[in-house]
């Protein structure tokens, strides 16, 4: 039988890859694209993504997060408190180094979650600082899973606004090709 701390970690990986096929082959004209309305572009949901699991893995770790100390690829950090559609508008991205960036707080957020054990999820957590109150590691960690499924369906409907295609079958066939790196768009752009 799995552990909750297995699955968990398998969601994690899983939600990545879906985010990064979803993303594969975009340009840096379609990261930017203003939709109108009340959206905002693909790379303010991308730096949100991104930013919002390097603090959090991070705060748990009792680190400084890696947009401290390495080029996240935005011009600007997300604001920690809404509004953020502000930000989200004005924004703008670097794919490469959004990649190199993107690569690093995944792979750190998988290792991380890989050493933990069901014990290490039920640990309180204190997230008043977000409105949360008192809650577990696990609940944390559940969030980040579907922060980025929620923010993959986002960047899917804004492909689908540029009248594009999200094929979810992108995954395997990115990762065959080893170009699972859907946060460069590299040649594209």
């Amino acid at each position: 039988m799995n552990s909750a701390a297995t699955m968990l970690g398998s969601a994690l990986k899983g939600a990545h890859e879906l985010m990064l096929a979803t993303m594969n082959g975009l340009t840096t004209e379609q990261w930017h694209h203003q939709a109108g309305g009340k959206t905002v572009p693909i790379a303010a949901h991308v730096g949100h993504v991104l930013v919002f699991e390097d603090g959090a893995i991070n705060m748990l770790k009792g680190n400084h997060p890696l947009a401290m100390s390495m080029n996240t690829g935005f011009s600007e950090l997300p604001p920690q408190q809404p509004p953020w559609d502000v930000w989200g508008r004005k924004v703008h991205a670097d794919l490469a180094a959004v990649h190199t960036y993107g690569m690093a707080v995944t792979a750190a957020s998988e290792a991380y979650v890989a050493t933990l054990d069901d014990a290490a999820l039920a640990k309180p957590l204190d997230l008043s600082m977000i409105g949360q109150g008192m809650q577990t590691v696990g609940f944390l960690l559940s969030g980040l899973v579907l922060n980025v499924h929620l923010h993959t369906g986002e960047v899917s409907c804004l492909k689908g606004l540029q009248g594009l295609q999200c094929q979810q079958g992108q995954r395997r066939a990115a990762r065959q090709a080893g170009q699972a790196h859907g946060f460069s768009g590299a040649g594209n752009g």
